[in-house]
Parts: C-alpha cells; structure tokens; sequence
C-alpha cells in the first residue's frame, strides 16, 4: 500500500472520502499558504478555486471544509455577503463537535459584518478550546491563527470606532501580516 502524504492523511482524520472534498482541501490549503506568506493576490486565486470546486459538490461537502470557506471568504475578501452564506450553507450541516474550525469560522462571520463584540466572544470560546488542546505542530498553528484572528479583529473595531468611512472596502494585504488596506 502506497504511503499517505500529509494532505491524504488530513483529508482522512476530517472524514473525506471523496476526490472533490480532496480538490476543495488542497485549494483552501493552498489559500492558506499564499496567506501564510503575505500573498493575498495568490491567496484569493486560490479560494476562487476552491469555490468552484464547492459550487459542484456543495451538498455533500462536510462541516469542516465549510468553515474553511467561511474563514477564507473572510480574510481573503472581506466579503460578509459571501462569508454569510458559506457560514448559513455550514449550519445545514450536522456538526460533530465544535472544533477549532468552527470557532474560527463562527468568529470570522462575526468579524466580516463589523460585529466585534460577538467575534471577540466567539474568540474566546475558540482560544478556550485550544487552551485544552496539547502543544503540538497543528495546534500551535491553529493558536499562532488564532492571535492573527483577534489582531484583525481589533485593529478593525479600532478603525470602526473612529468612524472610518473606509472599513467597509478595506481588507487585510495578508493574515500573516495584518495591513488593513491594498
């Protein structure tokens, strides 16, 4: 039998079975990465791929890789229309537990409407589940995300609450590095 690669064995341990949920995976994965690198031109080429692949499969995608959406629509475009919908399409679904997929996903809905009271609480629901999780390489990642999250988050109440006329069209240059404009 044929060694799993690394997304192999991430699409087994969040239940994909199918080719397209592979294909969504690899391009949320691949979104995240140019995120990761402070590439958001790459990043959103990347979710668009991954939309595609959502729009032929979108019933059948599980919990989890709808929280990908929901997150990437978020950062990458700051699209509250979009994000709402992907976080609307993921409450259809039955959820196996509320992982830190879906704190983040339910965090990034709230931030992408300007609603910074309740990302902020739904932030703290997420950083308490981490806090219970040991210290290895994907959970750090998920708490190194997590910090990004409420740095969005506050820099973008701050902006919020000097009335910026300019919040609604300003997005993040990168979650890596959290610039509000292009």
């Amino acid at each position: 039998m044929p060694a799993l690669t690394p997304l192999d064995q991430h699409a087994a341990g969040v239940g994909i079975a199918r080719a397209s949920d592979i294909d969504m995976l690899d391009e949320t994965a691949d979104a995240e990465y140019h995120l990761d690198r402070g590439d958001l031109p790459q990043a959103r080429v990347a979710f668009t791929q991954a939309e595609e692949v959502f729009k032929d499969s979108a019933s059948d995608v599980p919990p989890s890789l709808h929280a990908c959406l929901v997150v990437n629509a978020a950062i990458t475009r700051r699209d509250a229309e979009a994000t709402g919908t992907y976080w609307q399409s993921m409450q259809t679904k039955r959820l196996d537990r509320q992982d830190i997929n879906y704190w983040q996903a339910k965090c990034a809905f709230h931030w992408s409407e300007n609603r910074f009271d309740l990302a902020r609480e739904t932030w703290k629901a997420g950083n308490d589940y981490l806090s219970g999780l040991p210290q290895t390489g994907s959970n750090n990642y998920d708490r190194d995300c997590q910090a990004r999250l409420l740095e969005l988050i506050e820099k973008h109440a701050a902006l919020h609450a000097q009335g910026s006329t300019e919040i609604s069209r300003q997005r993040p240059t990168a979650f890596a590095t959290l610039a509000v404009t292009e």
